[in-house]
């Protein structure tokens, strides 16, 4: 994974504030992304072919994974490189490919990482095998900031894609049924209600629902250490308890510890949440909960209002858009043809699709994107078709990858197709 376990803040990204509208803050992002290039061909040939931003890109993505960094450090670098070595084709010698590279990465590293995180000039020098000097990294970092007039055009994909997953806490909850394994079950008498309580294994990112009654009218504090017992986190005051609505992408909702669970199945029913004859007590479907610490660090990627988007119940999706799709994407030079807003829409639709069971979640979720930020969805379609062809070339070869792989679907490109199926003329 790119970037030290907790070191993103998630909320620190676009579109995270209430007051933010996700539309206004898309037109202010799409007007600043780089301009796609209309034809890559003319790159054929020079210092920057095919071939060698291939090398030089691919190795940047292995020294941001050496250092840990953010997969948005490596998304600016590469647009960073990219730019400063298409404006130099001409000028720059070829054995300064590399030179103009590093120093990118290293100016990416000031915009996206922690102090701590900043790779020092001496780590600069040596993950090049001393084929520079420090002044040679200083001297390039001045010609590449002079290049852009000192205003870098620090909007990238993955800046788009943060902004859309941060929207699905807009996006109604889809109830489909389903969404987690049962490990016990545990269920009886008309003062109990069912409850799931679901637990992510860390590494595997995979989601399992313990199954047990809890009393009706005993509040969710009193009833905490029975919680925290049956998920095996040990109980404190930092204990938050969320409810999750939908079914392969949940979001959350806070509970008050002072409320009961009968209280908060009466909110659901008035607020139309579907029920479910035969799924435990009194005919209802499960409530489904999650418990997290906030103490050790925030489970909190995305809020809005009440509505929350939590980082490990959704880790498999956010891994294989953030760290899979993300970077690679920028790795190959194709998606130049294409906006960076367009291109993130494509990741996240693949994205969905790799990981989710519920395709009509996924359209759903797609076609309010879409309706929002007016994206056109063919393009979206076209880009989400060509990572699948990328992707499995990465697949067949996946040696020196940074991060583990997801299967490929056999069935991915009609679930691309399906998702896209209304809005994709656009």
């Amino acid at each position: 994974m790119f970037g030290a376990p907790g070191a993103i803040d998630y909320r620190s990204h676009p579109g995270q504030r209430d007051a933010d509208a996700p539309a206004a803050v898309f037109a202010g992002m799409k007007s600043k992304e780089v301009t796609p290039l209309q034809d890559i061909k003319f790159l054929k040939g020079t210092i920057y072919s095919y071939k060698n931003r291939k090398v030089i890109t691919r190795w940047l993505r292995d020294v941001c994974a050496a250092f840990q960094l953010k997969a948005t450090t490596l998304a600016l670098a590469v647009q960073l490189t990219d730019a400063y070595i298409i404006r130099s084709l001409e000028t720059l010698a070829v054995q300064k490919c590399q030179l103009a590279a590093i120093t990118a990465l290293w100016i990416a590293a000031k915009f996206e990482e922690l102090d701590e995180a900043l790779p020092k000039l001496r780590q600069i020098v040596d993950v090049c095998d001393g084929a520079y000097t420090g002044e040679d990294v200083i001297n390039m970092e001045e010609d590449v900031l002079d290049s852009f007039k000192w205003r870098i055009p620090h909007t990238t994909v993955m800046n788009h894609l943060y902004l859309l997953l941060h929207m699905h806490s807009l996006i109604p909850p889809y109830y489909g049924g389903g969404g987690a394994g049962a490990a016990e079950a545990s269920c009886s008498g008309g003062d109990l209600i069912p409850v799931e309580l679901i637990v992510v294994d860390p590494e595997s990112k995979q989601r399992q629902a313990i199954r047990l009654a809890i009393p009706l009218h005993t509040t969710f504090q009193q009833i905490l250490p029975q919680l925290c017992t049956a998920v095996r986190i040990p109980f404190s005051s930092a204990v938050e308890v969320f409810e999750l609505l939908g079914s392969d992408f949940y979001v959350a909702k806070r509970i008050p510890l002072q409320e009961t669970p009968g209280e908060r199945r009466m909110a659901g029913l008035q607020q139309k949440r579907p029920l479910s004859a035969g799924a435990g007590t009194s005919g209802s479907a499960p409530l489904r909960l999650f418990l997290a610490n906030s103490r050790q660090s925030s489970p909190i990627f995305a809020e809005r209002d009440e509505v929350i988007v939590l980082k490990s119940v959704n880790g498999l999706l956010i891994h294989c858009a953030l760290d899979l799709l993300g970077p690679e994407v920028v790795t190959h030079v194709e998606f130049l043809r294409l906006p960076s807003h367009v291109v993130a829409l494509g990741v996240l639709a693949l994205a969905r699709c790799l990981v989710g069971h519920h395709t009509e979640e996924t359209r759903i979720a797609i076609a309010f994107i879409l309706k929002q930020l007016d994206i056109a969805g063919a393009q979206a379609l076209a880009a989400a078709d060509l990572l699948c062809d990328k992707y499995q070339e990465a697949l067949t070869a996946p040696q020196g990858l940074p991060v583990p792989l997801v299967p490929l679907p056999a069935d991915i490109r009609d679930r691309l197709k399906y998702v896209f199926s209304r809005g994709a003329s656009a």
